[in-house]
């Protein structure tokens, strides 16, 4: 077997991997999503069944009315 076929191979590989790694990382701080801790505690405390008896389509649609005052 030739092995500076296999040695090419994983150098693309891996290279692809560490630049695809690197956007990533960049891509998920540009566009991160600032979570409200009220709502991620009020979350907490929830079931988590996603049942839609409350009338909002989930719990973290719940939690998000509760923490704004909207919910009763």
């Amino acid at each position: 077997m030739n092995f500076t076929a296999i040695i090419i191979a994983a150098l693309a590989v891996g290279g692809t991997g560490i630049i695809l790694g690197f956007f990533l990382g960049i891509f998920g701080e540009k566009f991160k999503v600032e979570v409200d801790e009220k709502e991620e505690a009020i979350l907490g405390v929830l079931p988590g069944n996603n049942c839609g008896g409350c009338g909002y389509a989930g719990c973290s649609g719940l939690a998000a009315a509760i923490a704004k005052g909207e919910a009763p």
